[in-house]
């Protein structure tokens, strides 16, 4: 049965499909993540064995405030994910992506190398203090620069 479906397709039943390393990485709806990570996790995943993927590793990168609202959301969580696909799955991933309620976004790139068993250490959210920038003293322009009296 497998062979005739194969062969209506256009492929022999010995055909092997080329697979590729690939990271992804989810932006997932925080109130989604925090309460039901696992059903978040098995998500994604769903979205990405369904299109013939093998998951390698995953684990959750942490929760970040966003540069941007993304779907109205000014907070998510990211998951990253490792996987071997076959090539060209990231246009059928995308369209699963654009229908779901719990993944904001999607970012799927060719991975050369081993996949990471830990996450990357995330730099500490920056606070509107904090930016250094124009002076410091008080804000504006030039709030930090010596007066200068040639004027």
């Amino acid at each position: 049965m497998a062979t005739a479906e194969a062969t209506k397709a256009g492929t022999t039943a010995t055909e092997e499909v080329k697979m590729v390393r690939y990271e992804a990485l989810f932006l997932v709806e925080p109130t989604a993540a925090a309460k039901e990570w696992d059903k978040t996790l098995q998500e994604c995943h769903r979205i990405l064995t369904r299109h013939g993927a093998k998951i390698l590793g995953a684990f959750k990168w942490g929760d970040r405030k966003l540069a941007y609202p993304v779907r109205r959301h000014k907070r998510g969580a990211y998951l990253i994910t490792y996987l071997d696909g076959p090539s060209g799955f990231a246009e059928k991933v995308a369209r699963d992506v654009a229908i779901s309620e719990v993944i904001l976004r999607l970012l799927l790139t060719r991975y050369d190398g081993e996949p990471k068993t830990t996450a990357p250490a995330l730099e500490p959210e920056l606070r509107i203090g904090d930016r250094g920038g124009f002076g410091g003293r008080g804000g504006g322009f030039g709030g930090g620069r010596p007066r200068r009296d040639d004027r």
